[in-house]
């Protein structure tokens, strides 16, 4: 009888090794099997497993008499607490994304005993919600972009937020979405979620707040042109821009310009005959960052600058106008202000251009525009104020103003123009007050005067004497005209071909309808001129120059006394 006891006391110290809720709390042994004791809380059922945007999301039943419940997960070597919590719910933000997780939990009373949990558990694949990393406007869009996440096994779904709630865009297998539709100026907010392999489900949550950013398109550029002074950029206006930053391409990259809150800007650092690349960027306001991506392309543009007109002078043969090339420069159309605008005089491909037309003391208005080649359009600008010129050419002019010289005239007859003269020697000239073309021979009364003397003229100026060599006939040419226009006496050299003789002369004026030159000639035949003017090579047969091709003058500067 005493041998059956211990076997008894064995037996009921087994049952109850099974009833007692033995849990190690973070230790390795799996809590022990639910006993069918009615004093001890029952283990609370696990109603949800799921994934949020915070991390793994457990939710059970509330057991009452419960004061607080213990949150397991299972490992390989047993149940390894999460956490404690008076609430039926717990997040656990230590879930790794694409892991598979066990999970159970105990209810504990309020003196700290503990109860049942459910041995099997719940399982959950977690998979964590994706975050946007980067919101930016793109070329042609707002590109969204999102770290991997692990166990997305069917890609991302990608949303904006409306008032009605979110709106789908997309679906990609990658980390990145480029959405075309959104609108300059608005403001959006996204979200991206992931996809179940067949993608009619979801396998993460996402993230409720999102990624927000007002899309701002890239500026639009409209026009780049040669103008009056550099080179023209402009640009559509860019809804919700509140500046823009505008460059020109180099070897090494783009380079800035200058910024506007305009949607234009003339840059003036553009060399003529070069080619550009331009493009446009939105900039804060505080200009310390960017707000929209720019047009990677650009628009491009060869700059030819706009001629500027230096000089216009009344010739005999009418208004000259001259300006500097230009670089890159085909061709060159002159006009003319009129009433109504600018009329075209002609097109050239020099850099100097006559108008025949003009009247004598009449103002006018021209300027230069380059053309192509083919002449068939503009590659340039023009000077929109233009280039202002009064026609001043009389015939009678400059000879009139060299018998007002009082350094020529001594006596009665005043002095004469010597026939010949040397660089080196005096030059002896001649003026016979008593008619305008009535010229004498050396005498006494000549007055001797050399190179870069000054002379007192009675008409309030001074002329200088200069002698000087021009390099061809139609130099010459362009010299007479110049100093006639001047209002200045020149003394020329010509070749009476018939005689072989080369002598001085004045050149007084320019007659239209032969085309020559008009000269007051002191070597008529017979004794002094006292007919008008005549033109060289008409009845007199002779030519400018000497007849061995020297081309050496008399000019007179004036200036202001």
């Amino acid at each position: 009888m005493i041998k059956k006891i211990p076997c008894l006391i064995l037996a009921l110290l087994t049952v109850l090794s099974f009833a007692v809720p033995a849990f190690g709390d973070g230790a390795p042994a799996e809590p022990a099997a639910v006993s069918a004791e009615t004093d001890k809380l029952p283990a609370p059922a696990i109603g949800e497993v799921s994934c949020t945007a915070q991390g793994a999301k457990i939710a059970w039943s509330a057991v009452p008499g419960a004061a607080k419940y213990r949150v397991y997960y299972k490992t390989a070597s047993g149940w390894q607490r999460i956490a404690e919590t008076g609430a039926n719910t717990l997040i656990w933000v230590g879930a790794k994304s694409g892991a598979t997780y066990t999970f159970t939990v105990r209810a504990f009373d309020a003196a700290g005993q503990g109860g049942y949990y459910d041995a099997v558990g719940r399982v959950l694949s977690y998979v964590a919600a994706p975050v946007i990393a980067q919101a930016e406007c793109a070329a042609n869009g707002v590109r969204l972009q999102w770290n991997a996440v692990a166990g997305a096994a069917g890609g991302y779904r990608v949303y904006y937020k409306t008032a009605s709630g979110w709106q789908r865009i997309g679906d990609t297998t990658g980390t990145s979405l480029l959405w075309t539709g959104a609108k300059s100026g608005e403001r959006y907010t996204f979200t991206v979620r992931v996809l179940a392999g067949d993608k009619k489900s979801f396998l993460s949550a996402y993230d409720t707040v999102g990624r927000t950013m007002t899309y701002l398109a890239p500026p639009v550029l409209r026009q780049v042109s040669c103008a009056d002074g550099g080179v023209r950029v402009q640009w559509d206006a860019v809804a919700g821009a509140a500046q823009y930053r505008v460059y020109y391409k180099t070897a090494s990259g783009w380079q800035r310009i200058g910024d506007t809150a305009g949607t234009s800007l003339l840059w003036t650092g553009a060399k003529s005959g070069e080619r550009y690349t331009f493009t446009v960027r939105c900039l804060a306001a505080d200009k310390k960052s960017f707000t929209s991506a720019y047009d990677t392309a650009g628009k491009s543009l060869t700059y030819i600058a706009a001629p500027k007109i230096k000089n216009a002078v009344s010739t005999a043969k009418g208004m000259e106008l001259t300006w500097d090339a230009v670089a890159g420069a085909a061709r060159y159309r002159v006009y003319l202000r009129g009433p109504n605008g600018w009329d075209k005089l002609g097109d050239t491909t020099g850099t100097s251009f006559t108008w025949a037309d003009a009247r004598d003391q009449v103002g006018y208005v021209f300027t230069v525009r380059c053309l192509s080649a083919d002449g068939k359009r503009f590659t340039s600008a023009y000077d929109t104020a233009g280039y202002a010129a009064v026609y001043a050419f009389q015939a009678t002019r400059p000879l009139d103003n060299l018998g007002r010289v009082s350094g020529l005239s001594q006596g009665n007859r005043g002095c004469c123009l010597a026939t010949s003269f040397s660089m080196a020697a005096n030059l002896i000239l001649g003026w016979d007050k008593y008619g305008p073309y009535d010229w004498t021979a050396p005498g006494s009364d000549a007055a001797n005067v050399g190179p870069n003397t000054k002379l007192a003229g009675s008409d309030g100026y001074t002329y200088k004497v200069n002698i000087s060599a021009a390099a061809s006939v139609d130099d010459l040419r362009a010299i007479i005209d110049r100093s006639l226009a001047d209002g200045c006496p020149i003394i020329i050299p010509v070749h009476n071909l018939s005689t072989a003789n080369t002598h001085f002369v004045v050149a007084v004026g320019y007659d239209e309808t032969l085309g020559e030159y008009l000269i007051a000639d002191p070597a008529v035949a017979g004794g002094p001129m006292t007919s008008a003017a005549v033109p060289i090579k008409s009845n007199r047969n002779m030519s400018l120059g000497n007849k061995n091709g020297t081309l050496t003058y008399i000019s007179f500067t004036r200036s202001q006394a």
